[in-house]
């Protein structure tokens, strides 16, 4: 079974490519547990998901952040492209402040909880690591082997963005367009982050090593006890659903 996770200020979220199970406790501390089964990937969708390349245009598309950068970016390269001829700066000008404002909403309607939940948000960003890390290593999920268990993970976004840095800084240079640029660079960076014990290539390990680094350093915190049982609890409902669908 293939996981993943994200945590938020209030619990904590596993999917496998079947369900997904959320662990909330909400303002009055009541525990809720929701579950729900994934819609049946398409034909399509799964063969282009083995395709180099190809596969990591699919896993942009799905993040809804990264689609309304590439939104914003064509919009952009559309607006100075109609623009050109014209040469009227403050119409150019106008196009970017608009675009920048629209984008600027979004981050900020989506980091809104993160600035007063930050510490809680990290510290199930790391219950989330290790319970996974506990699966996929096959370590019995108890309060403390969960707690011994690594807070980083090399299936984390955050290697994807040392990645996507990487690449778009030489691409940006080479393709003109701001769209196009992010997409090339996201697609190159998703195939060395996707890559198969690829943290152990001596080329690569360096990369994922400072991945690890800003996991460790930043991006995660030593979860309570509260954390790792709401993560303990989340990801043995996942796999009890998946053993009743045979999977």
């Amino acid at each position: 079974m293939n996981v993943g996770g994200n945590a938020f200020s209030k619990g904590i979220n596993f999917a496998s490519s079947n369900y997904n199970v959320k662990f909330t406790i909400d303002k009055n501390n009541n525990v809720i547990i929701s579950e729900h089964k994934k819609k049946t990937m398409g034909y399509t969708s799964r063969r282009l998901r083995k395709i180099p390349l190809l596969k990591g245009l699919v896993s942009l598309l799905s993040n809804r952040l990264m689609f309304v950068l590439i939104i914003v970016s064509a919009a952009l390269d559309m607006g100075m492209f109609f623009t050109e001829d014209v040469r009227n700066d403050d119409i150019d000008l106008m196009i970017i402040v608009i675009l920048g404002v629209i984008f600027l909403i979004y981050i900020i309607f989506i980091l809104k909880n993160i600035c007063f939940n930050l510490k809680n948000i990290l510290q199930y960003h790391a219950a989330e690591h290790k319970t996974i890390y506990a699966y996929e290593n096959n370590i019995e999920m108890t309060m403390e082997n969960i707690r011994k268990c690594p807070r980083t993970a090399k299936r984390c976004g955050t290697n994807l963005c040392v990645f996507l840095i990487i690449f778009a800084v030489p691409i940006s240079l080479l393709i003109p367009f701001a769209s196009l640029s992010v997409i090339v660079s996201f697609m190159l960076a998703y195939e060395l982050f996707d890559l198969n014990k690829g943290d152990k290539y001596p080329l690569l390990k360096i990369f994922f090593k400072f991945g690890y680094f800003c996991q460790e350093k930043f991006l995660t915190k030593e979860p309570t006890d509260i954390q790792i049982n709401a993560s303990i609890i989340a990801f043995k409902k996942l796999i009890e659903l998946n053993k009743k669908s045979g999977l």
